[in-house]
């Protein structure tokens, strides 16, 4: 049990340490100490469901069904096109003023909309938690739930971790001009992801 466990949150470490719209998303919350708990909570628990329906077979599901990752791909190029260009508008037009704790607040409704969006029309998320992690845990027969325990475990201590440390970024971006530089980084970090996808 402790061998698959191991190998469940190894996995997951190492998917889910690459930098993504998701990620930059929750360290850009994280930052502005707006609705971190929600918008961690909400990325822990997606990658839940989605890691226990990979293991309980939705893999061969998805798999035989090509239509379903082509359209989520399209709504995922189209959402992170916008929110790319949200970002470097942001960069553009705010970079005298716009400090980490400053700028519009945003609800929890539309945060945890967007948060939502990110997750769920992201491929990416199905490729890594259903396709990748479903298959990897058949290797596990009768301590499946072990190596999804451990692929869970993950990812609930990477983003309360992230979103929660980012905090320790903000007096590195106490000036303008390095606010600006991570709102173009997210921003062209969104944009590369979008064609990434297109491309595929």
């Amino acid at each position: 049990m402790i061998e698959a466990y191991g190998a469940g949150f190894a996995l997951c470490l190492s998917l889910i340490l690459a930098i993504g719209a998701q990620n930059s998303f929750v360290l850009r919350q994280g930052l502005r100490r707006e609705h971190v708990f929600v918008v961690c909570l909400i990325c822990a628990l997606s990658d839940a469901v989605l890691i226990l329906a990979g293991i309980s077979g939705l893999a061969v599901a998805i798999g035989g069904l090509p239509w379903l990752l082509t359209g989520l791909r399209l709504f995922g190029v189209l959402f992170l096109a916008a929110y790319g260009g949200r970002s470097l508008w942001r960069a553009w037009s705010h970079a005298d003023k716009l400090m980490p704790s400053e700028g519009q607040s945003q609800g929890v409704g539309p945060t945890a909309l967007a948060c939502l969006a990110f997750t769920w029309l992201n491929p990416h998320v199905y490729l890594d938690t259903v396709l990748l992690i479903g298959s990897i845990a058949q290797q596990y027969p009768g301590r499946k739930p072990a190596f999804a325990l451990g692929a869970i475990t993950t990812s609930f201590l990477f983003f309360f971790a992230l979103g929660y440390g980012a905090r320790l970024l903000r007096p590195i971006l106490a000036k303008p001009v390095a606010w600006r530089i991570l709102e173009v980084l997210i921003g062209l970090c969104m944009w590369g992801i979008a064609a990434s996808l297109l491309l595929e």
